[in-house]
């Protein structure tokens, strides 16, 4: 009985660990979504959606997206689906917070025309 008293304590305690951070927004134009997944308070896994909302999304080129965290993309354009994903991840680094926003800025080109839109993930 003790014994598995112990095993459920541990199993309880290395659960307990891990942290998921979700945060997300929507523009006129572009849904944004991020992930963390916190093993440690010094180890993350991230995860980015970038999502193209209108349905001309082959039409869209020179596509920059700039985010506070440090993330930075390019893309000449965005390809046969509507969403840019990226992963990333670090060990012995500074994780996301999960009380700070992260502010994402994106600029692309349709038929010649440039345009911007910034979100605000909470």
């Amino acid at each position: 009985m003790k014994w598995i008293i112990f095993l459920l304590v541990s199993l309880i305690s290395l659960t307990g660990c891990q942290q998921s951070i979700d945060k997300s927004d929507e523009g006129e134009v572009w849904k944004v979504e991020f992930r963390a997944e916190q093993p440690t308070d010094t180890e993350e896994s991230t995860f980015h959606t970038f999502h193209y909302m209108p349905d001309n999304h082959e039409a869209i080129t020179d596509i920059e997206i700039v985010t506070d965290r440090g993330l930075e993309i390019s893309r000449e354009s965005i390809g046969p689906e509507p969403s840019i994903t990226t992963e990333g991840g670090c060990s012995s680094c500074s994780t996301t917070p999960e009380d700070v926003n992260i502010e994402v800025n994106i600029q692309w080109a349709d038929q010649g025309e440039d345009y911007e839109e910034s979100l605000i993930l909470d």
